[in-house]
C-alpha cells in the first residue's frame, strides 16, 4: 500500500494539530516482545529475534508466508517429517 503526497501531509498536518511537534516514536505502537503473522485463518508467532526467518512469495499466482523448516518441526508437540 502506497500513499500520495498529499495523504502524506494531509496526515502530518492533523497529527501536528492533535498532539503539537513531537517525534512519533513506533515502540510506543507496537510491541517488540513477539512477532505474530495473522491470516483471516490461521495466526503464527515467531520469536522476534528470528522473524527475518518469515518470508512472502507469490507460487502460481497465489500468497504464501514461508518459513524455512530445515531444523525439523513440530504439530502439536509432535515431530513431523516436512
Amino acid at each position: 500500500m502506497s500513499l500520495s503526497e498529499e495523504q502524506i501531509a494531509a496526515f502530518n498536518g492533523a497529527f501536528e494539530e492533535r498532539f503539537g511537534n513531537i517525534a512519533l516514536n513506533p515502540e510506543i505502537i507496537v510491541d517488540t516482545r513477539k512477532f505474530e503473522v495473522k491470516t483471516g485463518d490461521v495466526t503464527i508467532s515467531v520469536n522476534p529475534d528470528q522473524s527475518f526467518l518469515v518470508e512472502s512469495r507469490e507460487i502460481n499466482g497465489k500468497k504464501y508466508i514461508m518459513i524455512p523448516a530445515d531444523s525439523g518441526a513440530e504439530l502439536n508437540g509432535f515431530s513431523v517429517t516436512v
